[in-house]
């Protein structure tokens, strides 16, 4: 297996190479006269989209009230289970969930790293 730093240091090096060859693609676009153009007509229909949602989502009021409280309780019942799901396994339960149609759910561990506040 291959050590913890220098797989670290190999995905900053390619990070680095990533967000200059980006800069440099922003700065052609950014140079480019049909790119601008298309920006000022995308904004115009995202204005005018926008503009549409709320005029329906004013129509349906009640509904889109409910929705959102649907959204909120889905979200906090989401962290919810994370967090049974994260105590069993550190009991060292077996932690699995069954959906419709007997289909088997279980739990995705990810770690990820972040630069220390110091």
């Amino acid at each position: 297996m291959r050590n913890l730093q220098e797989l670290f240091n190999e995905i900053d090096a390619l990070k680095r190479e990533q967000r200059e060859l980006k800069s440099s693609f922003r700065d052609a676009l950014a140079n480019s006269a049909e790119h601008q153009e298309a920006i000022e007509n995308v904004k115009k229909v995202k204005a005018a989209k926008s503009t549409i949602e709320d005029k329906v989502r004013g129509d349906f009021g009640p509904e889109f009230n409910k929705l959102e409280e649907i959204k909120n309780q889905i979200a906090e019942l989401s962290v919810m289970m994370s967090d049974v799901a994260l105590s069993r396994i550190m009991k060292g339960e077996r932690v699995e969930v069954f959906g419709p149609y007997e289909a088997q759910y279980e739990p995705l561990l990810s770690v990820k790293f972040r630069k220390k506040k110091e």
